[in-house]
């Protein structure tokens, strides 16, 4: 019973896990952990309530008064042992899959250090609003302002770097969540993410665009390149 009881709560941990890190409905680990913590500790109170409230045998009830005591016990702590290998648990898949969707805790830490940095093409302006260190990526948040009167659109693969230091990262168009596609005279905001971080000791950094596509624009500066970026030491 013990057994199966724990099979059931760590199947129903890992996938209200996975279900509330993908649907984004919240935001790092705590509230993220609550729902499934709070299951699996709902379960382990029904089993201790169930096996300290059974009733003995009639033909054992003399003798079971000591060992029954003994045996709640023993319930409560592998229950603890089996809650904590399932939190284990789901604390790996999350990893696991931040690590591979680059959707981290959104808790990390600012390494912008100044008033948001912007540059030019055109009528499309590109700010950045921050730059946070998760604990595999880079993640920066863009601005990105069309003033033209076509969609302008500006993609990552092989296209968009981050460089500091001597170091250069290439975003990753898979991880980040970014619209490449901005309508004209609109606004949109996106996440940029980069794999690896920049150097602790850099003190300034550079995003560029090698290429802003506007379909119609021929002859104007097809790049932007968002310089210095002011960077927090460690």
């Amino acid at each position: 019973m013990i057994l199966v009881a724990f099979l059931v709560q760590v199947v129903g941990l890992v996938a209200t896990s996975v279900f509330t890190y993908v649907s984004h409905r919240a935001i790092g680990l705590p509230a993220w952990l609550a729902t499934p913590a709070v299951t699996v500790l709902g379960g382990v109170v029904v089993a201790v309530v169930q096996a300290v409230a059974e009733p003995a045998r009639p033909e054992r009830v003399t003798r079971a008064r000591g060992p029954r005591g003994q045996g709640a016990l023993g319930v409560v702590i592998v229950l603890l042992v089996l809650v904590l290998g399932g939190v284990g648990v789901a604390v790996g898949v999350r990893y696991a899959v931040g690590w591979v969707t680059g959707n981290e805790d959104q808790v990390g830490r600012e390494r912008l250090a100044s008033a948001a940095p912007a540059d030019s093409s055109g009528r499309v302006t590109v700010t950045v609003t921050g730059v946070v260190n998760t604990a595999h990526f880079t993640r920066v948040r863009l601005t990105v302002v069309n003033g033209e009167k076509q969609s302008a659109t500006l993609s990552l693969y092989r296209n968009c770097v981050l460089t500091a230091g001597g170091v250069t990262l290439q975003a990753d168009p898979f991880k980040s969540r970014w619209p490449e596609e901005v309508p004209p005279d609109s606004s949109q905001q996106g996440q940029v993410i980069f794999p690896g971080h920049l150097p602790a000791d850099a003190a300034t950094g550079q995003l560029s665009f090698l290429h802003v596509f506007v379909f119609g624009r021929f002859g104007a500066d097809d790049s932007i390149v968002i310089r210095p970026i002011r960077l927090r030491g460690p």
